[in-house]
């Protein structure tokens, strides 16, 4: 990523986490950057775009670290998992000014694509989290979906 649009991504989120991001204009984030308006939108067509590639950037940033255990040969199953988890809340908590903007106001229904998007990173997730799960433990997946009906 250019760090001119890491930079007004981080700039943003600070301005969203503060104000909101229905109350920050595309003004106030050039300003925050030092750019022109028009430098902006080289980078982004709109402030939904922005938004769109704030959550991409946190999102990317989150499975790349997760890859990196994933990858790790030198760690079990378990010893994986446990540091994935611990890398979820590392995320979460050394992002406070994504998670203070994402509780500012709801972030659905922005536009379409940002909507899909999170529905993505939402559905990713739980099957990520079901996969480890069963990896680890492999009759785990009988307990919810057991091979004939219970009755």
């Amino acid at each position: 990523m250019k760090e001119k649009n890491k930079m007004i991504i981080d700039k943003s989120v600070e301005l969203f986490a503060e104000k909101g991001y229905h109350a920050t204009s595309v003004q106030e984030i050039v300003e925050k950057c030092g750019i022109a308006k028009g430098s902006f939108y080289n980078y982004f067509k709109s402030k939904e775009e922005l938004l769109v590639s704030i959550f991409k950037f946190y999102y990317e940033a989150l499975t790349d670290s997760l890859l990196d255990l994933e990858l790790d040969a030198s760690l079990s199953s378990k010893d994986k998992f446990m540091r994935q988890i611990t890398v979820h809340i590392e995320h979460m908590t050394g992002n406070t000014n994504l998670i203070q903007m994402m509780m500012q106001e709801q972030m659905v229904h922005i536009s379409k694509e940002l909507d899909g998007f999170l529905h993505y990173i939402h559905e990713e997730g739980l099957i990520w989290f079901k996969r480890k799960i069963i990896e680890l433990y492999p009759g785990f997946h009988l307990i919810f979906y057991p091979i004939a009906p219970l009755f």
